[in-house]
């Protein structure tokens, strides 16, 4: 797959380890907070990748005096890593040591789903539809989920090794996890309480099975400046225009494991190439940011659904900060090339 891969699935088994709370120093970018065992020696699949070209990276102790009298949390939880809002993130990251809950040879039922927040903001699970379907295809009671805002012990804790370390490797497992979601977004659909709901989805579908993903209308990142005049190059080549903002995400999976092509700036949008069919094609578009379009993590996603990736470089004029008028004429051809 790539250099850099994870290992095959594993986990550590600690009874009675405890849990440092999460905190960040913006001031070298790194962060704290992991999972330690009864000695208070850290337990390395708990750790995020340093490896890669990451912004903010770990800094935890390898070895801590273990506390006294910490708050126990009783029964069996697994560790899940970091919870983030951010779309990008919680896909690739937050969703990496999902693979314990269901796997054949590690299964076990568990009492308790244990996750450190993280730099982004951590909306309530019911009120972040990835994380709300997620959940529901993994069997995970939101009550039964604990987000570590304290020092915590654990009666027994389970620490799954992360099949997507960003920037680094990701281990081909990883797509069982996708596979996974897609398949209750599937069963979301047909489910005869929402008959209705999934008659209007299919009278909304697009006709076409190419997709751009725009960010116009979303609150985060904005380099396309003039994206309305972008949209309206990719309808004439025959592509639905996507704003996520306006479909329950269920309904977005449903998409775009039909598209064949996927299109639109580089960043999380793109990401969702691991939803899509084998043999599917993903055209990203530089930014001022990222101007070679050449996103490495982007290249690990393509690579769990074998898709074929294609990278638009930036090209046009900055206007400030990484926002940019783009060349449409140099997009056109560039797309005329690809398709």
């Amino acid at each position: 797959m790539f250099s850099g891969t994870p290992p095959s699935p594993a986990l550590i088994n600690i009874e009675n380890g405890f849990a440092t709370p999460f905190a960040s120093n913006h001031a070298d970018r790194t962060f704290s907070g992991s999972i330690y065992d009864g000695n208070g020696n850290i337990c390395p699949y708990a750790l995020r990748t340093s490896l890669g070209q990451n912004e903010w990276n770990p800094n935890d102790p390898s070895t801590i005096t273990p506390p006294i009298r910490p708050l126990i949390i009783k029964g069996s939880s697994l560790y899940l890593g970091h919870y983030t809002g951010h779309y990008g993130h919680f896909l690739i990251e937050s969703l990496s040591r999902f693979w314990a809950i269901k796997h054949p040879d590690y299964f076990s039922p568990y009492d308790n789903f244990i996750f450190h927040p993280f730099l982004h903001k951590c909306p309530p699970f019911k009120k972040f539809p990835p994380a709300a379907l997620a959940f529901d295809a993994f069997k995970i009671n939101p009550k039964n989920v604990i987000l570590i805002d304290q020092l915590l012990g654990f009666e027994k804790i389970t620490v799954p090794s992360a099949l997507f370390n960003i920037n680094h490797g990701v281990h081909h497992d990883m797509s069982t996890i996708y596979q996974a979601l897609i398949n209750n977004a599937k069963i979301f659909n047909l489910s005869p309480n929402i008959i209705s709901d999934f008659l209007k989805f299919f009278s909304q579908t697009p006709a076409s099975n190419k997709i751009y993903v725009s960010r116009r209308r979303t609150s985060g990142y904005h380099p396309m400046q003039n994206e309305r005049e972008i949209e309206s190059l990719f309808m004439n080549l025959g592509f639905f225009i996507l704003h996520p903002e306006h479909y329950p995400y269920h309904k977005q999976l449903s998409m775009l494991n039909n598209a064949s092509v996927l299109a639109g700036v580089e960043g999380s949008g793109l990401h969702n190439s691991v939803f899509m069919p084998k043999g599917s094609k993903v055209i990203q578009i530089g930014t001022p940011r990222e101007p070679t379009g050449e996103i490495f993590n982007q290249k690990l996603c393509d690579s769990l659904s074998s898709v074929i990736s294609y990278a638009v470089p930036f090209k046009g004029k900055i206007t400030r900060g990484n926002k940019a008028i783009y060349d449409l004429n140099f997009i056109h051809q560039s797309l005329r090339k690809i398709l």
